[in-house]
This record gives C-alpha cells, structure tokens and sequence, in this order.
C-alpha cells in the first residue's frame, strides 16, 4: 500500500531530496508525539499505583520501598555500567532495610 502511494507521489513531485526530508520529518513527528504520550500515560500509572499503594497500606508500606531502590540502583551501576562499589555503599544499602524493618513491624502491632 505504501509503494502505490509512494510511486503515485513520486510522479506528481520527483524531487526526492525533499521527498526523503519530508517523509523522515513526518516519522519523527510521530514518533516523538507516541513517546510523549507514553511518556505521560506511564507517570499517570506510577502515579496512580503509588496512591493506591497508600491507601490500600498506608504511608508506612509505601515509603518501605525506598530502601531498596537504592540498593538496586547500587547493583545496576556496578553490573550495566562498570561503576566501582564502595564499602558506605553497601553500608548504607544494608543500613537502610534494617533500619526500616522495626518501624514497619510496629506498624503491623499497631493496627492489629
């Protein structure tokens, strides 16, 4: 389908030069309006997710995620981008979940 209407084209206007811009111009167009709108659909969701997270748990469960993210953004750097770990990294990385586990359990005793 895109041939026949390329070749129908091509006869009407046989600049091709400006042809080639103006079909890439259009795919850029495109592509950048679909990667906005996914872009925006998929904070909308996190969003979503995180308010629903509160109100199905509560504050406490929510922000029991932090920790972790910093140890799994600790593991990425070293693993996909060769960044050096240092001892206070895992400290800290270690330090956290611990330190978080006896506030969530007394949030547990709390609520029962």
């Amino acid at each position: 389908m895109w041939a026949i209407l390329q070749t129908h084209v091509m006869k009407t206007y046989p600049d091709k030069l400006v042809l080639a811009f103006l079909y890439n111009l259009s795919g850029t167009i495109i592509l950048a309006t679909t990667r906005f709108i996914y872009h925006c659909l998929l904070l909308y969701t996190c969003i979503l997710v995180h308010i629903w997270g509160q109100h199905l748990k509560g504050p406490v469960y929510i922000s029991s995620f932090k920790p972790l993210s910093i140890a799994i953004a600790a593991a990425s750097g070293v693993i996909f981008l060769g960044d050096d770990l240092y001892p206070d990294s895992v400290v800290g990385a270690r330090g956290l979940p611990i330190g978080n586990t006896p506030l969530l359990e007394s949030y547990k005793v709390e609520n029962m």
